[in-house]
């Protein structure tokens, strides 16, 4: 349909300003006003397939990976979930995460449900069953080892009660590049089997702002949210 309307456009154009009126030349606009319509019903199509949200039926294997994300990541990761306990599983995970904090301008904040919070009871029943209590623990424990403020100043982990999804914000202050994976947390379903979403700040502007602005808020809260290192499970 553009490549039709922008031809007929260019041939009226092209034949109310041409000298010669000649059959060559309304072929020719023709032709150019095709070509013109094919570029932009292409850009179109593209910026179309852009917009669109990112869809995985389960994180392990697809390009939502944690560790894929990470790696194109160029300032900073802000991740939040129950546990995050993937992240101490994995080496290569804490490896390119060191790698990147090498870097002082890039920035990494993890925000993970405190153990003794409600919310942290309410996972216990209804999403990660008896072994969660003992999950976030190791994981808080994991974490703290990781706390240097010489080496790693740029690396920020607090608690806070109310974790009721997993999220991973990649260079959220990036309005070209910012992109946020939208992991809903379905009754006993475990991590790697998880369906997700990816949407791009540039083309969901609205969406991403309002996740990023009331997580931010959230974890910058010094009555709500808590560094670990301020917490007796981490010691």
């Amino acid at each position: 349909m553009f490549g039709i309307m922008a031809s007929l456009i260019a041939a009226a154009i092209w034949a109310a300003v041409s000298w010669a009126t000649t059959l060559r030349s309304l072929w020719f606009a023709g032709f150019a006003g095709f070509g013109i319509g094919c570029v932009v019903a292409t850009v179109a199509l593209v910026r179309r397939l852009m917009a669109e949200v990112g869809f995985a039926e389960r994180i392990e294997g697809s390009t939502f990976e944690f560790h894929k994300l990470l790696a194109k990541a160029q300032k900073s990761v802000f991740a939040i979930g129950p546990t995050l306990v993937f992240l101490t599983q994995k080496e290569e995970i804490k490896q390119l995460l060191f790698q990147k904090l090498t870097n002082p301008k890039f920035q990494v904040s993890l925000l993970i449900c405190d153990p003794a919070s409600a919310t942290a009871q309410l996972w216990t029943e209804i999403g990660y069953g008896r072994d969660f209590n003992v999950t976030i623990r190791e994981s808080i424990r994991t974490f703290h080892s990781w706390l240097d403020k010489k080496e790693r100043p740029n690396l920020v982990i607090k608690t806070v009660g109310p974790v009721t999804a997993s999220l991973v914000f990649i260079d959220a202050d990036d309005g070209t590049n910012g992109q946020l994976l939208i992991i809903p947390l379905p009754w006993r379903v475990s991590g790697q089997n998880r369906p997700c979403f990816l949407i791009s700040k540039r083309f969901h502007t609205s969406a991403f702002n309002t996740y990023y602005d009331s997580y931010r808020a959230l974890f910058s809260s010094h009555d709500v949210a808590k560094e670990i290192t301020d917490t007796e499970d981490s010691r």
